[in-house]
């Protein structure tokens, strides 16, 4: 289950559970209920992506086939941007201009300019051929992105950065390249502290350094 708590209001929380359903509390947990009021959603995986928006934590996004907006936490949903090809895995949004987000599915990446009304593929050329884990942006620059793979196999780059909004990638991984990496968050420091969930461990590196520690 993915849980989300209102930043501002800890009684408000909602949670994507199987197949993309959710449930939200108005009570901070003690009782919920289904918000699966989001028509034409298309196909939806297993724990469908469910975000805030950094500047407005009352919006809401969802993705199956169809990216969906809510404005009300939940209460009711509007149709941004139909996919057409399935499931996607994975949502983020920028936290400064407001307008961009970026989308994956497996190996693909997407990203949107105008929050969410059309989307371009990005990366294609530089990414690896592998689903994306996660996706993360610099919360005080747009164009600053990090994704992360989980490979297995050893001495395979599983750590991208970008610093034009996704259009291109640096491999970033460093001396993690030995193990699963699962989840990423960048801080708001002015070292811009990328943060890694691996498999084994937690591990930090400053956005202009190169190398991580446990």
């Amino acid at each position: 289950m993915e849980c989300l708590v209102h930043p501002l209001n800890y009684d408000l929380m909602i949670g994507s559970i199987q197949y993309g359903n959710k449930r939200r509390s108005t009570t901070g947990g003690f009782n919920s209920q289904g918000i699966n009021n989001h028509p034409d959603i298309g196909s939806l995986q297993w724990e469908a992506p469910v975000l805030y928006d950094p500047l407005d934590h009352m919006d809401l996004f969802t993705v199956g086939q169809t990216l969906h907006i809510s404005s009300d936490f939940g209460s009711s949903w509007k149709a941004l941007y139909d996919f057409g090809d399935g499931a996607y895995q994975h949502l983020a949004k920028s936290e400064n201009g407001q307008e961009v987000i970026l989308a994956s599915k497996n190996e693909n990446l997407y990203r949107s300019v105008d929050e969410g009304t059309s989307f371009a593929q990005v990366g294609a050329a530089t990414l690896p051929n592998s689903g994306i884990q996660d996706i993360a942006f610099d919360p005080t620059n747009d164009n600053n992105v990090v994704v992360v793979y989980g490979h297995h196999q050893d001495d395979i780059p599983r750590i991208f950065k970008s610093t034009d909004g996704g259009v291109t990638w640096a491999d970033i991984t460093h001396n993690l390249n030995a193990m699963p990496i699962r989840t990423v968050v960048i801080d708001h420091t002015e070292d811009k502290n990328i943060y890694l969930g691996a498999e084994i461990g937690i591990y930090k590196m400053p956005w202009s350094n190169n190398q991580y520690e446990l």
